[in-house]
């Protein structure tokens, strides 16, 4: 599915012990880590972090379809999110960010993908986990949607034409938390939604030719409330994420 690395989400590790994560159509909302285990290795007396800023930065790439054409789409993206943990097992987290550039090509054709906003909501649910020290359960509902514009390779002079992409998922995480401060999982997401691009004149939808991805990631926390996200999509969409939190 598509290459899109392009949200290291630096409220990601916080707020689901570490967000991150946001690309084009299947890639524009982050990754859900062990909601819940944000906030950095507190002391038991230390009132609860409840708050958590992330930047990110993510790189996908993916197999997309317009009506019986298949294209190749890269990009890389940057977001900043904010978070907020109610009740110890549920998180909400809005973003906002860039498309910074990409590329699409098919039909014996290549485009440049430039730079446009992109917008993400999510909200995650945590089964057991700490503090009964037990194997955590995420699941996490997520929508977003990005705003960008190609040019073709080789054109000068040529009409940019607007790309808009919307994707929503939900996702399943299951890991361990070792510490209070480590917490590697394996996930699975399935997501959708349409692909808008205006081409020489014409509008085309498009979607992702595989609506579902395999992921592993692991995330760190300290006692200053520091977080760091990995998270790694291999099979059906491909990802890579890397977030940086901080929990207040």
């Amino acid at each position: 599915m598509r290459w899109t690395v392009f949200a290291v989400a630096l409220g990601a590790a916080a707020t689901s012990v570490a967000w991150a994560r946001s690309g084009f159509a299947s890639g524009l909302t982050a990754p859900v880590g062990p909601t819940g285990c944000e906030g950095g290795n507190k002391s038991d007396d230390e009132a609860p972090r409840l708050w958590t800023a992330t930047v990110s930065l993510a790189l996908a790439g993916a197999d997309v379809r317009f009506d019986d054409d298949n294209y190749d789409l890269q990009q890389y993206a940057a977001t900043a999110a904010l978070g907020r943990r109610f009740a110890d097992r549920t998180t909400v987290r809005f973003a906002a960010g860039s498309v910074v550039v990409g590329g699409l090509s098919g039909e014996g054709r290549e485009y440049l993908v430039k730079p446009g906003p992109l917008l993400s909501a999510s909200v995650a649910y945590r089964f057991l986990g700490p503090p009964e020290n037990l194997p955590f359960i995420t699941l996490s509902l997520s929508f977003g949607a990005s705003f960008a514009r190609t040019a073709e390779h080789g054109v000068l002079g040529g009409e940019e034409q607007s790309l808009t992409a919307t994707d929503g998922r939900f996702g399943l995480l299951f890991g361990k938390t070792f510490g209070n401060a480590f917490s590697p999982y394996v996930g699975a997401r399935v997501f959708g939604g349409p692909i808008f691009w205006r081409r020489m004149g014409e509008d085309r939808i498009g979607s992702d030719r595989e609506h579902y991805a395999l992921a592993a990631g692991m995330s760190f926390s300290t006692r200053r409330g520091f977080g760091l996200l990995i998270d790694l999509a291999f099979l059906g969409e491909a990802s890579l994420t890397l977030a940086i939190s901080y929990s207040f």
